[in-house]
């Protein structure tokens, strides 16, 4: 890797099939106590709250403490291996264990261990449940963090077991190999042991906005007046270009002799936007990159750029979503050094999931608020004596408030919480609420996903287009993801034997979204169900034709109404054009369920409409 950008060589030590882990038994290596001692403490607190893992689940809980143990004991092939559990089942528990009993080996002194966590209010949680001595940890987060930063021994380098964030690691070892980075290592070597709590990916995908360009024009100005100048001739450019054009990105960087890092000195108090904006540009001057539309925000820079650092393999990542995201299948294909454990899937036959076809994206938080606050308390008003969990999008200006406006129509006394994107995945302090309601979902702009694909699968925007069924996969994959983690917030994540306990969810998404088809992939034997709380009316020709009926109807209630006397009554002289998009239109269908009317016809084609035998009209 140079300069932070990925080369063409192969990956270095690709691994193929270094384990058959599915033929694990009960037991670990016979040599290996640390991992017996693991596996005997994990069984010993299963056993003391009633869990009892699946074979398969049990699997691939040893294969992970396998992989550590083989860390530790410095026999483990490099290689970047993913555990993927379901919420729930134990990954973080069995890492639990594990550090407990390395520190504790009296074989293992010399052994030290980097744990990486997403969050920083992770920190604390695990340093709890650990529950080290305080001369055998330390914690190293930025330099603003005091209060974490002084748990433990208070030394990054003094503590045999550091807990640090992912973005810590990213930014230490930034233009570095792991093996250079002296902060991250235990007593001048090299700590041994490294976990990755939760997803990871070879680094972060590029996305940089035509917007962001301008932004950037008037804060360079004055200090480089010609690089800016030139920027703004590319900026120009840019508006012009189509979606999909692989395009130069000039070395303004070079020609006017303007440095990140004193770029970044004049940017030190603006936006992080902002700032990151100019790191991305910087990045991408002197290569190539795609361009993608997105929408209303107009063209895009896409690519991404390598952040993990050399060296830092072999690694164990437990990411409870692996199963789902196309991001390791193209990582394990294309980059072929990431190994998949043994995955194990928990059975959701208890679970029920009611599925509004109603748009729940950030623009709905604009447009139709309104109506996805009744359905929200459409809901709630079901069960009001239960707990429920609401997952919404963040309020900003213009946009739905949804815990506000959801909480005028609540009593004093309710049992509602609410949990915001983007913290959907790093809590369990919901996880005995046996309600929860998506209250619509996250849709990134296909820019991110483009640079995703990029980046998982090692393919820069100089090698080309990318196959649209990878995006895809890719696109798909996140939003299982989303869904997953976000449900898995409640008593979804729970283990009983295998299965999680009765839940009731209910998830806001369009029929376009694919989330609804997802579902039965994502969550094995639950119901899945549709559910409308808020009628939807219909418009144009659809509610031309509605009402027509409807008038016909209530005129000649025992009649029989011809389709082509309704094609004629709403102006549609194409019979094909009719049937596509009035007869076959949901909510014409719809409409025709709730007036009790039924398609009937006097030979083998349906050619009229009537009233069901035995609809009761007053009802």
């Amino acid at each position: 890797m140079e300069n932070g950008k990925d080369n063409d060589n192969e990956p270095e030590n690709v691994v193929e099939n270094l384990y058959n882990y599915n033929n694990i038994t009960t037991t670990l290596c016979t040599h290996d106590l640390l991992g017996q001692r693991t596996l005997n403490g994990l069984k010993a607190t299963f056993d003391r709250y009633g869990l009892s893992p699946t074979s398969e689940m049990w699997t691939n809980l040893r294969a992970a403490i396998q992989v550590m143990a083989d860390m530790a004991q410095g026999s483990c092939a490099s290689a970047y291996y993913v555990s993927s559990l379901d919420p729930g089942v134990g990954k973080t528990t069995a890492m639990i264990h594990f550090v407990r009993e390395l520190v504790q080996s009296e074989d293992h002194k010399s052994v030290s261990a980097l744990i990486c966590l997403g969050r920083l209010e992770q920190i604390g949680t695990i340093v709890r449940e650990i529950g080290l001595q305080d001369q055998d940890f330390a914690v190293l987060t930025g330099k603003d963090n005091v209060q974490l930063n002084t748990l433990g021994c208070g030394c990054p380098e003094e503590g045999r077991v550091l807990f640090t964030t992912h973005a810590m690691v990213e930014s230490r070892c930034a233009g570095k190999p792991f093996s250079e980075v002296k902060a991250l290592q235990f007593r001048g070597h090299v700590r041994q042991v490294r976990i990755w709590d939760e997803a990871i990916l070879p680094g972060r995908p590029i996305a940089l906005r035509r917007d962001s360009l301008a932004s950037l024009l008037s804060v360079l100005r004055s200090a480089y007046p010609e690089f800016t100048e030139a920027l703004e001739a590319f900026f120009v450019q840019f508006h012009g270009l189509s979606d999909k054009t692989l395009i130069n990105v000039p070395s303004l960087d070079v020609t006017y002799d303007a440095q990140l890092h004193e770029v970044s000195k004049l940017l030190a108090h603006h936006p992080e936007e902002l700032r990151k904006a100019v790191e991305d540009l910087w990045f991408l001057m002197g290569g190539m990159a795609i361009v993608r539309v997105d929408g209303h925000a107009g063209p895009t820079l896409v690519d991404y750029r390598q952040t993990l650092p050399d060296g830092l393999k072999p690694i164990l990542a437990l990411d409870a979503s692996a199963r789902v995201r196309a991001t390791y299948d193209l990582w394990e294909k294309e980059r072929g050094d990431l190994v998949r454990l043994p995955s194990a899937i928990k059975r959701y036959g208890n679970l029920t999931i009611n599925v509004w076809d109603q748009g729940g994206g950030k623009s709905a938080y604009k447009n139709t608020g309104d109506v996805i606050v009744k359905g929200v308390l459409n809901a709630i008003a079901m069960k009001p004596h239960e707990e429920w969990l609401i997952v919404y999008h963040k309020h900003k200006p213009g946009r739905l408030n949804l815990p506000l406006e959801v909480s005028k129509g609540l009593p004093p006394d309710h049992k509602v919480s609410f949990l915001n994107w983007g913290a959907h995945d790093g809590t369990n302090e919901f996880k005995n609420v046996p309600n929860v309601i998506l209250a619509g979902t996250l849709f990134p702009p296909l820019s991110h996903y483009e640079g995703l694909t990029r980046l998982s699968s090692g393919l820069s925007a100089s090698k080309g287009l990318l196959n649209p069924d990878m995006v895809k996969a890719v696109t798909l994959g996140e939003h299982g993801h989303m869904i997953l983690q976000a449900l898995c917030r409640s008593s979804v994540r729970q283990n009983r034997n295998g299965e999680c306990p009765p839940v009731t969810a209910y998830l806001i998404a369009s029929e376009y979204s694919g989330i609804k088809g997802l579902l039965p992939e994502l969550f094995p034997e639950a119901q899945i169900v549709s559910w409308m709380p808020v009628k939807k009316q219909a418009q144009g020709k659809v509610a031309d034709a509605v009402s027509f009926v409807c008038d016909w109807f209530e005129a000649n209630p025992d009649g029989a109404l011809a389709y082509k006397d309704v094609r004629r009554a709403i102006g549609i002289k194409d019979a094909s054009n009719f049937r596509t998009y009035i007869r076959e239109h949901k909510k014409f269908r719809g409409a025709l369920e709730e007036l009790g009317l039924e398609e009937w016809g006097t030979g083998k084609y349906l050619t009229h409409l009537r009233r069901v035998q035995g609809f009761d009209v007053a009802a």
